[in-house]
């Protein structure tokens, strides 16, 4: 019973873990896709008045 009140604690924990993780990732990754988006965008524009 305690081993699995314990087991069900370390699994909510990892789940936080987890979720603030993913949270920080977005945070970092959401500028550096905006950017690589606006970079495509752009290259995409220039080919295409280049053409």
């Amino acid at each position: 019973m305690d081993g699995k009140i314990r087991e069900d604690m370390s699994n909510k924990v990892s789940m936080v873990e987890v979720i603030k993780s993913g949270i920080l990732m977005r945070r970092v990754l959401c500028p550096l896709a905006m950017k690589f988006v606006l970079c495509v965008i752009l290259l995409g524009i220039h080919l295409l008045s280049a053409l």
